[in-house]
């Protein structure tokens, strides 16, 4: 059987830590893809919205994914035009022959009790959370089982789209942080400088 994991999130722009997690979830737990879904637009951004239009970062998340092994990206849920909820996108990805697994970071994982209906994600989709340092993962209790197996160790990289975004707004380096043809992108249609 076909082991998938799904790796979803507004890439508002896509980092290293986003890569970085489905690499070390897709080798840890011998994934055969990482399917990366970008949103149309996430329920926590439904007032402020992203920063990036959809179709920025959909190709943003095309270029810092090519050329690695076991990673494709969909439009499915841009493709939907409306709020991205997870529930969907599993229930839209469902294949005989093939598991699922939802990747999560830390921080995904302490809303989950939050997010609609996941007592019907943790019934489609085994989940893997990447747990940085030693401090415990704030899971909410009602799902720990499900949890459980899926906390995994990786190495910490301390970045997120927030901090990229401000860096740029205060014109200080980002290549570090981003895939160089990202970086180039971002710059060209000039995503960032408001």
């Amino acid at each position: 059987m076909r082991k998938v994991g799904i790796l979803g999130g507004g890439f508002d722009p896509i980092h290293i830590g986003h890569i970085h997690l489905a690499l070390e979830l897709k080798e840890g737990h011998r994934l055969d893809e990482v399917i990366f879904v970008p949103a149309f637009c996430s329920p926590f951004k439904k007032k402020s919205g992203h920063k990036a239009e959809a179709k920025h970062r959909l190709q943003m998340t095309r270029l810092a994914v090519h050329g690695i092994s076991g990673f494709t990206v969909s439009d499915w849920e841009i493709r939907q035009k409306k709020v991205s909820y997870t529930i969907d996108t599993l229930l839209a990805f469902q294949r005989k022959g093939e598991r699922l697994f939802l990747l999560l970071s830390e921080e995904a994982a302490a809303s989950f009790s939050l997010w609609k209906q996941p007592e019907e994600v943790v019934k489609i989709a085994s989940l893997l959370i990447g747990k940085r340092g030693k401090k415990p993962v704030k899971i909410p209790k009602k799902f720990l089982p499900y949890f459980k197996k899926g906390i995994t160790n990786t190495k910490i990289i301390e970045v997120s789209s927030t901090m990229v975004r401000q860096r740029m707004k205060e014109g200080k380096y980002v290549g570090h942080f981003l895939h160089p043809k990202v970086l180039t992108y971002i710059k060209e249609k000039h995503l960032y400088d408001k």
